[in-house]
């Protein structure tokens, strides 16, 4: 990759721009071209209705002149072929000098490029981004980073947008400042040696993870941290550290940097010292405050909500069978998971619903010859078992009776079993449950091998915590003022931060592993404060109180224009902004480089920590119901509760399917050929003809509905009727008012439902 074309300009102020146009499919000399007018016009797209907007994406638009030889050819021939990102952008400020420094890098969007369509010399109008929507294209697990330190998290997520090439390995790539840190935390740099659990997806097998984005405004929520790119690097910043500077208080202790590759970047104190007397920019000094600008107030918040999800009362796993036998040579059920953290004191459940069907020996005439159908459960976390003894380094199995088989009057079972994992005595990696179900003869022997027909279907979930503790799918940490607002500000959908949810026997305090933070010198991750509070609270509860510290009274939201009348003066998204001895903080912000003129809209610091308290912690469930079964054999329970769920639509409802295969002449009789069924599937054998299909009763199936379904067998040559009962039919019984409704095409489908004495079709799908 290489410069194909660049442009310099100097603003009213005497600053000095370039703008660099890469072309990765390029390796020869650049070629200039001029820039037109405004330069370039840099926009942070900050919203005005979130205060603590977790990330501020940055667009950049420029104008470039057209005047024909390479830059036209380029514009012709190279772009209407470019792939997506194949273009970059980066802008230098007073390029060719010992000040040269990175303004901002992006991502070109041509599909947003517009061209006068007029002779040379043209406008080329360009519009690039930071690219860090393109985070969302990539799952936590997959970025490059190791260990797991949090920093190294967030600065491999900003690694993902697409100009991340244009920094050499060693440059300053993310500079990111420690606030919120762990109660009697003793180091210096929390974020760079705490650890953070990836946050991952309840329920998938392999286990799968959410994407970068997500986790990153997850990370800067927990952390009341904003991520932006200003003068060529990533930041994250949290806004207490411009509450501190606000308080005149030193930063640079916190102040840390990493470099493209992820090493540590050493900013020396000279650095630091510089940075934070740049923060703090004030009206009339380097930047001019032009008429025009206006003043609202915010409305003040009533309420502050952070919803952390967990997704803890989800399964972790499930595994289905699908209907099969059982087999001696094999388990029936064999699930792994070879990646995700149990920690030490969390418990777990196993529920498996079955559906065993072993088919009578008409030989055997007596009751006496009974036989025992148990479920013999391999539970394996990392390298402990749990077993009937309990938990074991030694390979072992956990048993449980499924019931009792008669061979003379067979075996038809439909229920539920649950077995709870007690407390884990250590940190295990992976999971492997392994189910095996023998019938035992009096003497113990599996007779598997030589059952008659047999007919199963197993359902496995794997659950956090246990029968007496549902922790819920998100936590709700809430701080509320008794002042008479109204407004409530919401952070929705947080994956990352500890919850300290109950998830043991006994209540004691387990973090929910996924998107949690553990580690540091001498810090308790259960309890947290910052540089604004010395009271301990859990990590999410401090969060929205000083959220709510900062918005529960109205503030001064200003907008409008400044010119910045320094030359190499800016204003970032980290600048403190002062006027009038009120310290404002960034929403938005779009810089017209050419009159050196900044629209800004900013809010600014009015705290108060009068009137606020917590409501208790909330813990949702996206399933009303208890999910967890007691201990033990509880058919009655399954059943009706199952039947609650389906009628509520609570749970997956699978309804077996049964064939009818007709043929020429033949009769298919529902309610004696078969005895009940919801959906048939249909099919043809044999020479061409017809098959009637004769539906039940009226009298016994007062508002049944019945389901066919064609396969691509039935034809017009070989096709069925569905046709009323004959002794309905003389007592005036119809079907839409005909004898019987012909299927004679593939994939025809039909549902009949019976009403008052007839039969009619409520629905109808034709191939």
């Amino acid at each position: 990759m290489a410069v194909r074309f660049y442009g310099d300009f100097a603003n009213d102020v005497g600053d000095q721009f370039r703008i660099n146009i890469y072309d990765d499919t390029f390796s020869g000399t650049s070629s200039e071209v001029v820039v037109g007018t405004p330069g370039f016009v840099l926009t942070y797209e900050g919203d005005n209705k979130e205060e603590y907007q977790p990330i501020i994406p940055s667009k950049l638009d420029f104008t470039l002149y057209n005047q024909g030889g390479a830059f036209d050819t380029w514009l012709n021939t190279i772009v209407p072929l470019a792939v997506e990102a194949q273009i970059l952008v980066e802008v230098l400020s007073e390029p060719g000098t010992s000040g040269q420094k990175v303004f901002w890098r992006g991502v070109m969007f041509l599909e947003q490029m517009q061209m006068a369509d007029e002779p040379m010399p043209s406008a080329v109008n360009f519009t690039a981004a930071d690219d860090i929507n393109q985070l969302k294209q990539t799952t936590v697990d997959a970025l490059t980073t190791s260990p797991g330190y949090i920093a190294n998290f967030i600065r491999a997520a900003l690694a993902e947008t697409r100009s991340h090439g244009l920094w050499n390995s060693s440059d300053q790539f993310l500079t990111y400042f420690n606030d919120i840190e762990p109660n009697g935390y003793s180091g210096s740099d929390y974020l760079g040696e705490g650890v953070m659990t990836l946050p991952s997806l309840p329920g998938s097998v392999p286990t799968e993870y959410y994407n970068a984005y997500d986790m990153l405004r997850s990370v800067a929520i927990s952390f009341n941290a904003r991520v932006f790119q200003a003068g060529g690097c990533w930041y994250f910043l949290p806004y207490n550290v411009l509450q501190r500077v606000s308080e005149g208080t030193i930063i640079a202790g916190d102040m840390f940097a990493q470099t493209a590759d992820g090493s540590a970047y050493t900013l020396s104190s000279e650095v630091k010292s510089a940075f934070q007397n740049a923060v703090a920019v004030t009206n009339g000094t380097n930047i001019k405050k032009l008429a025009g600008n206006t003043i609202e107030y915010s409305p003040p918040i009533k309420r502050v909500l952070r919803k952390r999800t967990t997704k803890a009362s989800e399964f972790l796993f499930q595994f289905n069978t699908d209907f099969t036998s059982l087999s001696s040579a094999s388990p029936e059920i064999t699930l792994a998971d070879d990646d995700r953290t149990y920690f030490a004191g969390s418990t777990h459940l196993l529920t498996l619903n079955y559906n065993i069907e072993i088919a009578a020996v008409a030989s055997e005439n007596n009751y006496i010859n009974n036989h025992t159908v148990r479920g013999d459960f391999t539970i394996k976390f990392g390298s402990q078992y749990y077993t009937d003894t309990g938990w074991t380094g030694t390979p072992g199995t956990k048993k449980v009776v499924l019931g009792s088989y008669f061979k003379s009057a067979g075996f038809e079972n439909i229920g539920q079993v649950s077995i709870q994992v007690p407390e884990l005595v250590s940190d295990q990696v992976g999971l492997d449950v392994t189910l095996n179900v023998p019938v035992l003869n009096g003497a113990g022997g599996d007779i598997v091998a030589s059952l008659p027909t047999n007919n199963v279907l197993f359902l496995l979930n794997v659950y956090a915590g246990d029968s007496a503790d549902s922790i819920g799918d998100e936590v709700v940490f809430s701080s509320i003022t008794t002042a008479a607002n109204q407004v409530e500000l919401e952070q929705t959908d947080v994956i990352a931060g500890n919850t300290a949810v109950s998830y043991t026997t006994g209540g004691s305090s387990v973090q929910w592993g996924s998107g949690s933070f553990t580690g540091g010198t001498g810090g308790n991750p259960a309890t947290w404060t910052s540089s604004q509070t010395s009271t301990p609270y859990s990590l999410h509860r401090l969060g929205v109180l000083e959220i709510l510290t900062n918005t529960q009274l109205p503030h001064r939201i200003r907008s409008g224009r400044f010119v910045i009348t320094t030359a190499a003066k800016f204003v970032w998204p980290y600048n403190l902004i002062i006027e009038s001895s009120d310290d404002h903080v960034m929403f938005k912000m779009s810089y017209n480089a050419n009159d050196s003129e900044v629209d800004i809209e900013r809010w600014h610091f009015n705290t108060s920590v009068s009137n606020i308290s917590f409501r208790s912690d909330q813990y949702n469930s996206e399933n009303p119901r208890d999910k967890f079964a007691p201990a033990g054999n509880v058919l009655t329970d399954t059943v009706s509760s199952g039947l609650n769920d389906i009628r509520a639509g609570n749970v997956m409802n699978f309804t077996p399917a049964q064939l009818i295969t007709c043929s020429s002449g033949s009769n298919h009789v529902i309610d004696v050929d078969s005895t009940n069924g919801f959906v048939y599937m249909t099919t043809w054998t044999g020479s061409n003809g017809f098959n009637r299909v004769y539906l039940p009763k009226v009298a016994d199936n007062e508002g049944r509905m019945l389901r066919f379904k064609s396969d691509d067998t039935i034809s017009a040559n070989t096709y069925y009727r569905i046709t009323v009962n004959s002794d309905d039919y003389t007592n005036g019984t119809r079907i839409d008012g005909q004898a019987y409704f012909q299927m004679d095409r593939s994939y025809d489908g039909i549902t009949v439902m019976c009403y008052d004495g007839d039969w009619f079709v409520i629905q109808r799908k034709e191939k």
